[in-house]
């Protein structure tokens, strides 16, 4: 399955990084080009239970660098829902789910003005992250 990360903070290249480990096309979408530039060059450290391993990932500052994906899943600060996900229309194709997994209420009324209503489903996690930074 080829999925786009939209909002690849600490939440979103966990669940990118596990999505890749086991065989999906992942590709991480985050604004920060120093941050995109370092997944491309040394991967995504995921630490479980005390033990580390490298992920080597897809990532872009333009949602347009995927192409169209089969899952969006919308993990972008609430505030820039709309925005982000008007930006990335290209990663729509005739068969594209979006999956808000945001904090907070009204994400999937926005994202069904943008997509439609029937390409929207929404969740929730309970999957606890914490980014770290190694100097750069």
């Amino acid at each position: 399955m080829k999925i786009c990360v939209l909002g690849a903070g600490a939440l979103g290249c966990a669940i990118g990084g596990v999505l890749t480990g086991a065989g999906h096309e992942v590709w991480l979408v985050n604004r920060n080009a120093v941050q995109v530039d370092a997944m491309n060059s040394r991967g995504l450290i995921l630490r479980d239970d005390g033990v580390d391993r490298t992920v080597q990932v897809r990532a872009a500052t333009m949602a347009q660098s995927a192409g169209a994906v089969d899952l969006v899943i919308v993990l972008v600060k609430s505030f820039h829902t709309r925005q982000a996900m008007e930006a990335a229309i290209s990663l729509l194709g005739p068969d594209t789910a979006v999956l808000s997994l945001q904090n907070g209420l009204g994400h999937e009324d926005i994202l069904a003005d943008i997509v439609g209503r029937r390409r929207v489903l929404a969740g929730k996690t309970y999957v606890g992250v914490r980014s770290w930074r190694r100097a750069m």
